[in-house]
């Protein structure tokens, strides 16, 4: 028997705006389902993309339930867990190290000599325990990130950055434009 709660549009639990404003929390819940519905790109790879997200933005709460989603739906393990999340935690170190001007740290050093090295330059992930890259190149925002952490690193001239118009999706172009926007204030810092 289904109950009404499984017949819903997810929502989180007393989620305050479905009080405060209810057609705004349905309309909330329609953008959710409809970002979260198959399309180019599958449930399980937008979960996953989600949880990059959600724990680069410090929501344990979101990162809880999504870590739930995608073990109880998509089977995913633990280690792809942590690979995912490891991505996301290089991906942000780079940018982080860079808008902070701290173009000398070993942290910085360490990811610009990753993607300088030909053999490695442009694979999407890297496992961390065996060295194996991934069998697909990252998206256009990882290689934001990538050029402008070689960059940042170089101290030299600009970075040669991809225009969001170029990206493919939401979190390419997310990552692109914090990149711009990294190296633009770096250089107000004078970094």
């Amino acid at each position: 028997m289904k109950t009404e709660a499984a017949t819903k549009p997810h929502t989180h639990n007393g989620f305050w705006l479905e009080k405060a404003w209810p057609e705004g929390a349905q309309a909330f819940a329609k953008l959710r389902e409809t970002a979260f519905s198959d399309g180019k790109v599958d449930r399980k790879t937008k979960a996953m993309i989600q949880l990059a997200c959600v724990s680069l933005l410090r929501c344990k709460h979101c990162v809880a339930g999504t870590v739930e989603k995608l073990k109880s739906e998509h089977k995913v393990t633990d280690q792809q867990i942590a690979e995912i999340m490891m991505v996301a935690s290089f991906a942000s170190a780079g940018t982080n190290l860079a808008w902070a001007g701290m173009t000398g740290e070993p942290a910085l050093a360490s990811a610009a000599a990753f993607w300088a090295d030909p053999g490695q330059r442009g694979a999407a992930w890297v496992d961390v325990e065996t060295g194996a890259l991934a069998p697909y190149a990252a998206c256009r925002g990882v290689a934001a990130v990538a050029e402008l952490t070689r960059a940042a690193h170089a101290g030299g001239a600009a970075p040669v950055l991809p225009h969001i118009a170029d990206t493919d999706d939401y979190y390419s172009a997310a990552l692109v434009l914090l990149s711009r926007v990294a190296w633009r204030d770096s250089r107000r810092a004078g970094a």
